[in-house]
């Protein structure tokens, strides 16, 4: 509120009144002359005017404001709906938002809006439904509504076919594999972080890198276990390992804040973000599972896949770590 002050702006009387206010009652609740609360009637009195100022001063913030973000679900927020009336809404991730989610919005502004616009990819992960097979409507909403549209060929529909993050060796790749080879890069220059890993690789390999990714193969060695007794998995020897090309990284000149770290398993998730957590060294790197990741980016992208263990190979979890929405969320980050 002290702020607005310095602001550049018209209606004086408002701003006036809400400072004097402000000072008053934060006086009045916080400070009393003789040390004691305000309490009854004294109390309601003073939050029934500031609460009317306070009314103002969001009506008139409002009132200069074009274009909001916010959730599908913080949509239906009191403020937004009371001051604002947009004839115009864009959902974005709509591919993995569930019929609720775009409800949500569709409903409050129904009576002012004129324009929708879905934007999401089919190609990357659908809706997470918790209570998936737990119902009968469980399968429908595992589609969502953005794919359906498009499906019926019902609405207007563009392909946006530039990509703005990745250099062309790597736009190339996820193209080819993933879009039919429509997306195209608009990358111009080469991130300060592609030079580094290439020294990585060239110092650990002992030959020059030009491709987009890297694998590792971990070995037989290498075995994955339930995590706390869920139904996740982590693997210790893959997390560790992970954590050894972070620090040779950051050794390099590489920013810990660059740097992402990945996995199918919220068990191995948890476990790598514990073991980041304790080491200084490594603050700043983040952790997080690929349906997390959806919609974010970094100029590195370390994925550990984990694996079922050599004694278990378990079907339903290979299909989990192979399954193609998935690995285009991962590759593409």
């Amino acid at each position: 509120m002290k702020a607005v002050r310095d602001a550049t702006i018209t209606d004086l009387d408002v701003i006036n009144t809400a400072n004097e206010w402000h000072d008053d009652a934060y006086t009045a609740l916080f400070h009393p002359a003789d040390g004691r609360p305000l309490k009854g009637d004294a109390l309601a009195k003073v939050e029934k005017k500031w609460g009317r100022v306070d009314g103002r001063m969001i009506a008139y913030v409002y009132s200069f404001i074009d274009i909001v973000f916010v959730t599908c679900n913080m949509s239906s927020n009191e403020l937004p709906g009371r001051y604002f009336q947009p004839t115009v809404l864009y959902i974005d991730e709509a591919g993995q938002a569930t019929d609720a989610d775009i409800a949500i919005p569709l409903m409050r502004l129904k009576n002012d809006l004129q324009t929708v616009f879905l934007s999401g990819d089919n190609e990357q992960l659908p809706p997470i439904i918790v209570s998936e097979g737990s119902n009968e409507y469980s399968r429908q909403i595992e589609t969502s509504l953005f794919k359906r549209i498009k499906d019926l060929g019902t609405a207007t529909t563009t392909n946006l076919r530039y990509s703005y993050r990745f250099p062309y060796v790597h736009c190339k790749w996820i193209s080819d594999t993933f879009y039919h080879g429509l997306l195209q890069s608009k990358v111009t220059m080469e991130m300060r972080e592609a030079g580094l890993v290439r020294e990585f690789v060239k110092h650990h390999l002992y030959k020059d890198f030009s491709s987009a990714r890297l694998a590792i193969d971990m070995g037989k060695t290498s075995t994955s276990m339930s995590y706390n007794d869920s139904f996740s998995h982590h693997n210790p020897t893959e997390a560790n390992a992970v954590l050894a090309v972070c620090r040779d990284l950051i050794g390099r000149g590489v920013c810990p804040g660059a740097i992402w770290i990945l996995t199918p398993y919220s068990g191995q998730s948890q476990y790598i973000e514990g073991l980041v957590n304790a080491e200084i060294l490594l603050e700043g790197v983040r952790v997080n599972t690929i349906t997390e990741s959806q919609g974010g980016e970094a100029p590195v992208v370390l994925m550990s896949f984990v694996g079922p263990a050599p004694a278990n190979k378990d079907p339903q979890l290979l299909e989990w770590i192979a399954d193609q929405a998935r690995l285009c969320v991962s590759i593409s980050r």
